[in-house]
């Protein structure tokens, strides 16, 4: 389907596939089992800024699915609602495509990450990613802070920029150690929970060094326990350097480290 469906009060998909082939808006989306929604071109927004509820995926197990293909999701949940609650809809769905990592469960999927161990699905408000106000993602204007944003990226991607760089490392610094499910709000994700399971530990710190994309950081990382910086070295000494990066820049950092706390 390329044409618009904004104007229809909801689009129901049950024993077939629907295929957004362009940028869509569905102002509630259904899928039941068996059914399957893909994402083959442009982002899809399920929402209209009004629905309280405008996604729900059969809970039975069976083929009830979202494929994001490479594409992006915007849910686009009623202002003045449950933040915890959207989010918490969203992240379920992921985490029952992710199926332990073979991303073909029934729920938010990706064939492509399937196929790429790299590869992964991203999620987190609005608010988080793009500020309070919303913004642009994936190209889409005007997407407001009360939405959930879903994306195929790159596993590590925590702000969901489609790049595992310094300020991921950040987030992912900060919660360090953390058990984020423990924390109303906002998206495990968001903080560095790359493996789903709601704790933010050397598994994840592990996921990002697999994809970080350039050099390690040259400078202190904000916010990071103590003893993460250990775990960082194991980590990165874990994944096979490219191009002789790795052990460079890390010994700089830690050596300059301890220059620093001995001055």
């Amino acid at each position: 389907m390329t044409g618009s469906l904004a104007g229809i009060a909801g689009l129901d998909v049950t024993g077939g596939t629907f295929d957004a082939a362009a940028t869509q808006t569905v102002r509630k989306l259904h899928v039941s089992v068996p059914g399957k929604v893909v994402v083959s071109a442009g982002e899809l927004t399920v929402g209209d800024n009004a629905t309280i509820t405008p996604l729900n995926l059969a809970a039975t197990p069976g083929d009830a699915q979202v494929d994001l293909t490479t594409r992006g999701l915007i849910v686009d949940f009623a202002p003045g609602g449950n933040a915890a609650m959207e989010i918490g809809v969203v992240r379920r769905y992921i985490i029952e495509g992710y199926a332990s990592g073979a991303w073909n469960g029934a729920g938010i999927m990706s064939t492509d990450a399937a196929a790429d161990a790299s590869r992964a699905v991203g999620y987190a408000l609005a608010s988080e990613a793009l500020g309070a106000g919303g913004g642009t993602f994936m190209g889409r204007a005007g997407v407001d802070g009360s939405s959930v944003l879903a994306r195929y990226t790159v596993a590590g991607d925590a702000n969901l920029d489609g790049i595992v760089n310094f300020l991921d490392l950040v987030a992912l610094a900060q919660h360090y150690g953390v058990t984020v499910s423990d924390q109303p709000g906002g998206s495990w994700w968001f903080s560095g929970d790359f493996t789903y399971d709601g704790v933010v530990n050397f598994a994840d710190l592990v996921k990002m060094a697999q994809n970080y994309g350039g050099a390690l950081p040259d400078a202190a990382v904000p916010g990071a326990p103590v003893g993460f910086e250990a775990d960082l070295a194991d980590a990165f000494a874990r994944v096979p350097e490219p191009s002789g990066w790795g052990v460079t820049a890390l010994g700089t950092l830690l050596i300059g480290r301890r220059r620093r706390h001995r001055a």
